[in-house]
Order: structure tokens, then sequence, then C-alpha cells
């Protein structure tokens, strides 16, 4: 679970990376829930982007 509620900019982000990892694994007949059945991805992906925030 992220340290902290990210914020509207950090979630706008978040999303941009989850559209673009669906939309690209999407050409090779993977979906969103081939990827929920494994981890949160949603979740996963909100640590990443606070992570880089927290090291600028």
């Amino acid at each position: 679970m992220p340290s902290r509620k990210p914020s509207a900019l950090q979630c706008a982000d978040a999303a941009a990376v989850l559209d673009d990892m669906v939309r690209v694994a999407e050409q090779y007949g993977v979906t969103f829930a081939d990827f929920d059945a494994v981890a949160d991805f949603p979740r996963l992906v909100i640590q990443l982007i606070q992570q880089r925030d927290a090291q600028v």
C-alpha cells in the first residue's frame, strides 16, 4: 500500500502508465483482467510514481 495518498498529478501519471501498458499488451492478446489476476497493478503503479517523485 502506498505510504501516503497519491496527489491528483500522481494519479494522472499512474493512469497514463496503466493505459500504455494495457494498450501494448492488448497487441498480444493480454487483457487488464490477465494483469489483475497476477497483481494489483494500479497500486503498484501508484507506488512506482510515488517512488519516482520521492527521488526528485
